[in-house]
């Protein structure tokens, strides 16, 4: 009986030494044949569905218009506060008189500046669709790289698993040439395992090869050959640049996703960087990255979904795909293969020979290059649209074409001598005008163009007398064409200068103020905001400050847009509506501070920033921004009319050879010269400055 009771202690030991053990199995010498054995499990699993992620419900506003018809006197005597901006120039008089506003430069340096100055001087405020559009970019931009820092573990995570899987596969196979190709996937995802963590263990059969791509890539200097795939890579793309430089975090996760998306594995590509008929090396490496991902599982969550949810995360922030992935190979290879492979089969010429027949077939079909990567790249809706025009024949295209595809008049205008490219315009817009709302909502970007359109969109009657007609129509492209610069402006981050002792207040709410009234734009962006705080908090992507400032922009564009419905149905605003929209310039300093964004002149924290719309061939289309614009209209509050100035973004359309893009600094120093002229659609709206006091 006394031996008894030891029996408890003896069980309870056993237990400890067993789990001991199996945890010394499970790393140490039986991982491999564990791998194995999982792998081979793993062929008959069920491939998981891609989660998508519901849209919160959606219906379009009512814009019903009644604003009652209104003309200014000639000598503005039927004005309330003509000599609110002191001296208007003859143009100016005319303008205001024709159409009921103008555009011209601003002394301001900023939008913030200029709103204050309103506050300051008891000017009204014209809030604009530009400074909700800004601010929305800037909120989202924050919000993405906030979910790139909550991907970077994932993407660990995902490498090292992937590394594993690749080096078990190495060691089972026994083809040399399939082999080899085990050996630089154990390369390939070494690379992307030491970007991540410099600490991260390299196989002892690839740490050459990892050396010099580790090498390469940081010393970033242009075209090379590396160790791991047989044709040059631009090294160069390796620098990070904009938010990437926020945090040694960010610059780590720019360079592994850079590796994964930029270096691409061609199916007929053979050494030396020529391209041949026959299947290339890579194509077996696609293979077999597909098998290792798909395959292989114990008992964890396996690489696949982790996969699934780094593509859609990365689908969402970034735009659509721009090659073959694996799941694309997966296909082919249950069709061409089997479901259970023999790896060391996967040599055999005419079976490579079909997959790469197949791959193109359905790269043609995708619209994407016939290539294959791991994951990645993303390209922006835009772009990817631009692409398409381009692929159908539709010559000298530009960005303006996109916007004429959104809606505006005044950008199709310029196609009215061009019956065949103006047709495929049209064709090209009637498809876009049947995409549903979930084919739009994939990505941020595509969710942000599908908020343009009805900004975009002619007026028809009941609107204010500054919203008839074409000027209006100019200008709103004006507007349309800075809201794709944001969307591509990467560098949101800045200095923020201090003003000593500045105390800066809202309007008085005797001052009148007017909201802009672009009812479904004001929609739209409230609902986007929504939705992209649901899609990012689904997918454990939502830090607590990127939900707040998404849920504090909803309530500004919700503001807006119900002042805009009130304005359009002829009923005034309340106290409350009249103190936060007056409050407006301190509205938007407050969002910009909280975003560690601010600047000295031009838009807040870029006085001249330059980005790359598009790239055809040689060319390259760009978008420089400057200072601001101010625009002053005549607008109807209350059975008055007033003069009302507000911030207008300025943006001019550049295209330069693919070889000598133009830079920020070289921006900067046209500016300091003297602004270039805006293109000539905006004469209609646009002036020039108005004189020094």
């Amino acid at each position: 009986m006394r031996r008894g009771r030891f029996l408890p202690f003896f069980l309870m030991f056993l237990s400890l030494a067993g789990s001991g053990f199996y945890i010394w199995y499970q790393e140490g010498p039986g991982k491999e044949r564990a791998i194995a054995a999982h792998m081979k499990q793993e062929a008959a699993r069920s491939i998981p569905v891609v989660e998508e992620q519901a849209l919160p419900p959606w219906e379009e506003p009512q814009v019903v218009a009644r604003v009652p018809a209104y003309r200014v006197a000639p000598d503005l005597s039927n004005v309330a506060n003509p000599e609110a901006l002191g001296f208007l120039t003859t143009d100016e008089r005319e303008r205001l008189v024709a159409q009921g506003f103008f555009v011209r430069p601003s002394a301001a340096p900023d939008p913030v500046s200029l709103y204050r100055d309103n506050a300051a001087r008891g000017i009204p405020s014209l809030i604009t669709a530009d400074t909700l559009c800004y601010l929305y970019r800037a909120i989202q931009a924050h919000a993405v790289a906030q979910a790139e820092q909550r991907l970077y573990p994932l993407l660990q995570s995902l490498t090292t698993r992937m590394l594993e899987g690749s080096r078990s596969i190495y060691r089972q196979v026994e083809n040399p040439r399939v082999k080899e190709a085990a050996r630089r996937n154990m390369a390939y995802f070494a690379v992307a395992a030491r970007l991540l963590d410099e600490r991260a263990e390299v196989p002892a059969e690839v740490q050459d090869m990892v050396s010099r791509e580790l090498d390469l890539i940081y010393a970033a200097a242009g075209p090379a050959t590396g160790a791991v795939f047989p044709y040059e890579v631009d090294y160069e793309v390796f620098v990070p640049h904009g938010h990437y430089t926020w945090t040694p975090e960010l610059e780590r996760y720019y360079r592994a996703v850079t590796w994964y998306g930029s270096v691409p594995l061609y199916p007929t590509r053979g050494k030396a960087g020529e391209v041949g008929a026959e299947p290339s090396d890579q194509v077996i490496q696609a293979i077999l990255f597909t098998e290792a991902l798909f395959r292989w599982s114990l008992g964890r969550i396996g690489p696949i979904e982790k996969w699934d949810r780094l593509y859609t995360s990365m689908s969402f922030l970034y735009g659509q795909d721009d090659a073959l992935h694996p799941r694309d190979a997966l296909r082919l290879i249950e069709e061409i293969f089997g479901r259970r492979p023999n790896l060391d089969e996967l040599a055999d010429p005419a079976k490579l020979r079909t997959f790469v027949l197949k791959a193109r077939e359905l790269a043609a079909v995708k619209g994407v290059p016939p290539v294959f990567k791991f994951v990645g790249p993303f390209v922006s809706v835009d772009r990817a649209i631009l692409d398409r025009l381009a692929g159908d024949g539709v010559s000298g295209v530009r960005a303006q074409d996109l916007l004429a595809l959104l809606g505006s008049e005044t950008a199709r205008a310029g196609d009215a001598h061009t019956p065949d490219r103006a047709a495929r315009l049209e064709q090209m817009r009637k498809e876009l005008a049947t995409i549903p709302l979930e084919r739009w909502h994939t990505s941020a970007a595509g969710g942000f163009l599908w908020a343009l359109q009805p900004l975009l969109a002619p007026k028809g009657t009941g609107f204010p007398l500054f919203m008839e007609g074409p000027a209006w129509e100019g200008r709103n492209l004006l507007t349309g064409l800075s809201a794709l610069a944001l969307l591509h402006l990467e560098d949101w981050k800045a200095a923020a200068p201090q003003q000593e002792g500045a105390t800066w207040r809202g309007s008085s709410p005797a001052v009148p103020v007017y909201v802009e009234p672009e009812l479904a734009f004001y929609a739209r962006l409230a609902w986007l905001a929504r939705y992209t705080r649901d899609f990012l908090d689904g997918r454990d992507l939502l830090t607590g400050s990127a939900a707040e400032r998404l849920r504090h922009f909803e309530q500004l564009a919700t503001l807006l847009k119900k002042a805009a419905a009130q304005e359009l149905a002829g009923a005034p605003l309340n106290g409350d509506q009249k103190q936060r929209l007056g409050a407006w310039g301190e509205t938007m300093a407050g969002v910009l501070a909280d975003l560690g964004i601010a600047g000295r002149e031009g838009l807040p924290g870029h006085p001249g920033a330059v980005v790359t719309l598009y790239r055809a061939g040689e060319r390259v289309f760009q978008a420089a921004l400057g200072p601001p614009l101010e625009i002053v209209a005549v607008v109807p509050v209350e059975g008055r009319l007033y003069l009302a100035r507000g911030a207008v973004l300025g943006c001019r359309e550049v295209t330069r050879s693919a070889d000598a893009p133009l830079t920020d600094r070289q921006w900067l120093e046209t500016l300091a010269e003297g602004a270039p002229p805006f293109p000539a659609w905006t004469g209609n709206f646009l002036l020039p400055p108005p004189p020094a006091d």
